[in-house]
C-alpha cells in the first residue's frame, strides 16, 4: 500500500463505526494511539510495528492478526478475539485484556507487566520468555501454555488452570 493510501486510510479510521469489516488491512508501523475500534472486524489484518497506545479495541476479532512488535500498552482488548494471533515482543504492559482468548497465540517475549488477563483463555499459547510481572491471571484458561522462561514475579494466579503448563524449567503440571 503506498504511503498516501496508508494517511488516508488511517484518517477514515477516526470514523469507523461498531462491526465495520476490515479483515486482511495492513496497518503495520500505524499511528492509532487512543483510537476507539470497538467491535471491529481485524482478522488476519497486519499491526506489526503500529502504535496502538491506549486503544479501545474491546470486543474487537483479532484472529490471525499480526501485531508483532506493536504497542498495545494501556489499551482496552477486553472480550476480544485474539486466537492464533502473532504478539510477539508486544508491549501490552497494563492492557485490558480481561475475558480476551488467546488460545494458540504467540506471545513469545512480550511485555504484559500489570496487565488484566482475568478470566482470559490462553489455551496453547506460547509465552516463552514473556514479561508478566504483576499481572493479573485471576481464573485464566493456561492448559498447555508454554511458560518457559517467563517472568511471573508477583503474578496473581488465584483460580487459574495450569494444567499442561510448561515451566521454565521444562516441567509439565499435569
Amino acid at each position: 500500500m503506498a504511503e498516501k493510501d496508508k494517511q488516508d486510510l488511517l484518517s477514515a479510521l477516526s470514523e469507523v463505526q461498531r462491526g465495520a469489516d476490515l479483515i486482511g488491512l495492513d496497518l503495520s508501523g500505524a499511528q492509532l494511539a487512543g483510537l476507539k475500534l470497538r467491535q471491529v472486524k481485524l482478522v488476519s489484518a497486519n499491526l506489526a510495528g503500529a502504535n496502538l497506545i491506549n486503544a479501545d479495541l474491546t470486543e474487537s476479532d483479532l484472529r490471525e492478526a499480526n501485531l508483532q512488535d506493536a504497542n498495545l500498552s494501556g489499551a482496552s482488548l477486553f472480550g476480544g478475539n485474539l486466537e492464533k494471533s502473532n504478539l510477539v515482543r508486544a508491549n501490552l504492559a497494563g492492557a485490558n485484556l480481561t475475558a480476551v482468548s488467546l488460545k494458540d497465540s504467540n506471545l513469545q517475549a512480550a511485555i504484559l507487566e500489570g496487565a488484566d488477563l482475568s478470566d482470559a483463555v490462553l489455551v496453547g499459547a506460547n509465552l516463552a520468555e514473556a514479561n508478566l510481572r504483576y499481572a493479573n491471571l485471576e481464573d485464566a484458561n493456561l492448559k498447555n501454555a508454554n511458560l518457559k522462561g517467563a517472568d511471573l514475579m508477583n503474578a496473581n494466579l488465584t483460580d487459574t488452570n495450569l494444567e499442561g503448563v510448561i515451566w521454565s524449567d521444562g516441567s509439565i503440571v499435569s
